[in-house]
């Protein structure tokens, strides 16, 4: 997408009380400061365009930088339902992710609590990991369970599967990251501890992506909401799945990695 009045383009599934989006790589979900382009912003856009003559409502976010399935609701009612699913944990999220290095074991549940907006010694707010006897004793400190599954590797990087059964702010990032040191790539802000600089890849990966090492900044985040499962959300029962395909630029870095099954 060129530009984000066509937002559109990335009309993925319109059923009686939903609407869900494939969210482009670096398309804000909320307006804010210094966000010039976010789906909120579209959204009268988009109602219009799908012939619906009520408002639209985000039901839930995805980060800036993560692409993927995002839902909307029809009406505020339906948008409250929806929220209390996330809220409660009644759906099922899976992600796709690219990781820089492969993790160990091949498959796991990364079960870390996780400080939000913590300050670090050198001044950064990032969320952290916690040991489980701090959660009980500090403000802001959450319970955070991510599953993975490793689907595809090489020498230094591996295609993973991943499913969040919380959903606290940066979770998989900092599983990822600082749980099993196997930090995403394109994640520059968690592939250091301690300070903000762009993420070291391994001179295999530079390679593959004729990137120099002072052009890392430039690779994207690879994270993507893959699919959504709200069961028992029909009124016979049925549970309603919503999947999102992965952006083009995802799709082309697992070509160059040259990945082999495990």
């Amino acid at each position: 997408m060129t530009s984000y009045s066509g937002i559109m383009l990335i009309h993925l599934f319109f059923v009686e009380r939903v609407v869900c989006l494939n969210k482009p790589y670096s398309l804000a979900s909320q307006d804010g400061e210094a966000v010039f382009h976010s789906v909120t912003k579209y959204l009268p856009e988009l109602a219009k365009r799908l012939k619906y003559d009520g408002s639209l409502y985000l039901c839930h976010r995805l980060d800036k930088s993560v692409s993927g399935v995002l839902l909307l609701a029809k009406g505020e009612a339906e948008a409250v339902h929806i929220k209390r699913r996330f809220e409660v944990g009644n759906l099922y999220k899976f992600y796709t992710a690219l990781t820089c290095g492969v993790p160990k074991p091949s498959a796991g549940v990364i079960d870390i609590p996780i400080g939000i907006d913590t300050k670090t010694k050198h001044g950064i707010y990032r969320s952290v990991l916690l040991s489980h006897d701090t959660k009980t004793r500090r403000r802001g400190v959450y319970s955070a369970v991510t599953k993975y599954q490793v689907v595809k590797q090489n020498n230094t990087a591996a295609l993973v599967e991943l499913e969040p059964e919380t959903g606290r702010k940066h979770q998989l990032r900092v599983h990822l990251a600082d749980g099993i040191s196997t930090p995403i790539l394109g994640d520059h802000k968690y592939s250091h501890r301690d300070k903000l600089a762009p993420q070291w890849l391994h001179k295999e990966i530079l390679t593959k992506f004729n990137l120099k090492p002072m052009n890392a900044r430039q690779m994207p985040l690879h994270l993507h909401a893959r699919r959504l499962v709200l069961p028992n959300y029909f009124r016979n029962g049925q549970e309603l799945t919503l999947t999102a395909k992965l952006p083009k630029f995802f799709s082309r870095s697992i070509k160059l990695m040259k990945f082999f099954r495990r």
